[in-house]
């Protein structure tokens, strides 16, 4: 089960962010062509995107800062190399 999550959440990240990859792109266009309106719309579906992409990753301990930097302090050879991590 845990490793289905993770290939959900992983594949849901890849499609949403091809789907920023394209908005980002647009509002790089309306800003391009001086459209205030379109700019201001493409760079707010942006902005949702990205949280959305954020609370998705949230979502499996596997994609947090903390659970990777946990990995690596059980990696460290010393106490010195774990004050580093």
């Amino acid at each position: 089960m845990k490793l289905y999550r993770y290939d959900l959440v992983d594949l849901t990240r890849q499609v949403l962010s091809k789907f920023a990859n394209k908005v980002y792109i647009d509002a790089i266009t309306a800003f391009q062509h001086k459209d205030a309106k379109a700019l201001k719309f493409h760079s707010q579906k942006f902005e949702e995107l990205i949280i959305d992409i954020d609370e998705l990753l949230a979502a499996d301990d596997n994609f947090l800062l903390g659970t990777w930097l946990e990995s690596a302090k059980n990696l460290a050879l010393n106490s010195h190399e774990k004050q580093q991590v």
